[in-house]
């Protein structure tokens, strides 16, 4: 199986239904696990150390694509107000 590579600038969505994405801003080695330090996108004071096995779990994040979307509610909906 090949190492899992993650590296500053990357993007991870979180998968609870809150689809908040977080960016890699650096990496640091906690035990001799990998970890990887973020930020809220929306909200750069909301960082996080999360270790590399869970940014690879499904059930916790998964890659946010080249320009997705964070959530704008607690739906991950896009809200547009005509007028």
């Amino acid at each position: 199986m090949a190492a899992k590579q993650v590296s500053p600038g990357q993007k991870f969505q979180k998968a609870d239904g809150t689809d908040i994405v977080f960016e890699v801003v650096d990496l640091v080695d906690i035990g001799g696990l990998p970890h990887a330090r973020m930020s809220d996108v929306l909200d750069p004071s909301d960082i996080r150390v999360v270790s590399v096995d869970a940014l690879y779990d499904r059930r916790h994040f998964r890659h946010a694509a080249d320009g997705a979307l964070p959530r704008s509610g607690t739906s991950g909906r896009l809200r547009l107000a005509m007028g």
